[in-house]
């Protein structure tokens, strides 16, 4: 409806209604429909427009932020649905909260970070966590968060976490070092005051190279060719061969030379926290570990790979093998979630007796599948 053509029906209505107060009543708003099923709200007070217009409920503004609904869109919606608080409430409400936070732009970089020290303010931090993820085919952003190990628990949920930075770019040396630079000085400072762990990228973080370089042992200097070697006692690799930031730093000072020397250490540690503050992450260790299982699986049911699907399928997940076509016989598959490798890893040793395996193997490939699945 035009805001003229708004106006007048309003002061008409308002007319109208006036026998009202005859009654003791009072009109404080209209709700009428157009012949084509359009709905429109005409407020008769200050106080009901303001209602109306003022009071967003934060809940709302989670949904049009997770679904990515435009403001254009929320616009049309608010003029069917008068219920809903008027689209430009909700642009003051998301500019109200955006006020709250105090947030810079990392320079050189698309992202955005807030004090780490200014968050510690509001939540008790004990552990520093950072991860990757792939938002799309095209685009994937690096997150830092910190957790709070207490109450036992929480810090595993959502609200438990609470994100400091993030950036778009690759998770690497390069990008972690420059965008996240001035969160790791605030870091630095207030581990002096107390106990901040790590636990995401570790090997990133203390400047050591690929996982699957010789040594590559966050913890300890092993060459990877000991690294199954059970003979020696526990303290051997966590006092003779335990990796600090002393050592770190002299080893990349050698870099350069033979690997035997600088021991992996091809870029300087991103923080002073110390190494025994660095902390496996099992979740993503099992899910490493799946993958290879996995791909080593598809690999040996060829040329039977559909009847691995079917039995894959039958575990209650969606899944599917197909061959690329940028590539002569490569094979890519369905990409699973966290909870479906898990009914994976649960149901599928049992039906692999009847998957085409090299028998050879088959009895080891059972085994190794049933002895990494246990619940989490």
């Amino acid at each position: 409806m035009h805001e003229e053509k708004f106006q007048e029906v309003s002061e008409h209505a308002n007319k109208a209604l006036e026998f009202l107060s005859t009654y003791g009543l009072v009109a404080e708003s209209l709700k009428v429909h157009t012949t084509s099923g359009k709905t429109f709200y005409i407020p008769f007070s200050d106080d009901a427009a303001s209602e109306n217009e003022d009071t967003v409920d934060l809940r709302v503004l989670y949904i049009l932020d997770r679904y990515g609904v435009s403001d254009a869109f929320y616009h049309e919606l608010a003029m069917l649905f008068s219920e809903l608080p008027r689209s430009r409430a909700v642009k003051k409400a998301r500019t109200d909260l955006n006020h709250t936070m105090q947030l810079t732009r990392i320079p050189g970089h698309e992202g955005a970070y807030r004090s780490f020290e200014r968050s510690l303010c509001e939540q008790l931090s004990t552990m520093d966590i950072g991860d990757g993820a792939k938002f799309s085919r095209t685009s994937s952003f690096v997150l830092l968060s910190y957790a709070i190990l207490m109450p036992v628990g929480r810090y595993l949920s959502g609200i438990g976490n609470h994100t400091i930075a993030v950036v778009k770019g690759a998770e690497d040396y390069d990008t972690i070092s420059t965008a996240f630079a001035a969160t790791f000085q605030e870091i630095d400072g207030l581990q002096q005051l107390g106990f901040v762990a790590v636990n995401g990228f570790m090997l990133t973080m203390l400047g050591l190279n690929a996982a699957n370089s010789i040594y590559a042992c966050p913890k300890c200097t092993v060459h990877r060719d000991c690294r199954w070697d059970v003979s020696k006692p526990e303290s051997y690799y966590s006092t003779t061969m335990a990796r600090t930031l002393v050592t770190l730093r002299r080893a990349f000072a050698s870099h350069g030379r033979t690997a035997a020397v600088h021991q992996g250490s091809v870029n300087r540690p991103l923080t002073a926290i110390p190494v025994d503050h660095m902390m496996i992450d099992e979740l993503h260790l099992f899910l490493r570990i799946f993958d290879v299982m996995l791909r080593n699986l598809i690999k040996m049911s060829e040329p039977h790979t559909q009847q691995l699907v079917a039995y894959i399928r039958s575990c209650g997940v969606s899944f599917n093998i197909w061959e690329c076509e940028s590539s002569d016989g490569k094979v890519e598959w369905t990409s699973l979630t966290g909870e479906a490798k898990k009914k994976v890893l649960k149901l599928l040793p049992s039906k692999m007796k009847d998957i085409p395996l090299p028998n050879a193997f088959l009895d080891d490939v059972v085994q190794l599948w049933k002895v990494n699945y246990f619940p989490r």
